[in-house]
C-alpha cells in the first residue's frame, strides 16, 4: 500500500486520474456492469486516495472476500501500476 500511495503521489496530475478511474471502470465493469462500475466509482476522490479503500468493499459483498482480493490486485497491476 505504501507503494502505491508514493506511485500516486508522484503522479498527481488530474488527466491521469481520470484516466486511472477509467481502467479501473473498464476491470471492475466487467463484473458489475459499466453501470454498476460507474456507481461504484463516484465517490472515488479525483486523485484517487480512497480508491481501493471504496471499491474492495463492494467488491468483497458482491464477489466474497477471495474473489475481491484478487480482482482489486488485477486492477492494482493492470491499472494503475502498469500504467
Amino acid at each position: 500500500m505504501s507503494e502505491i500511495r508514493s506511485f500516486q503521489a508522484a503522479r498527481s496530475d488530474a488527466q491521469w486520474h481520470t484516466e486511472m478511474k477509467s481502467r479501473v471502470a473498464l476491470e471492475i465493469g466487467r463484473f458489475l456492469g459499466s453501470n454498476g462500475a460507474r456507481i461504484l466509482l463516484q465517490p472515488v476522490a479525483e486523485n484517487g486516495g480512497n480508491l481501493l479503500s471504496t471499491i474492495e468493499p463492494v467488491l468483497a459483498e458482491f464477489l466474497g472476500p477471495r474473489a475481491a482480493a484478487e480482482l482489486v490486485s488485477r486492477v492494482v497491476d493492470t491499472s494503475i501500476v502498469g500504467c
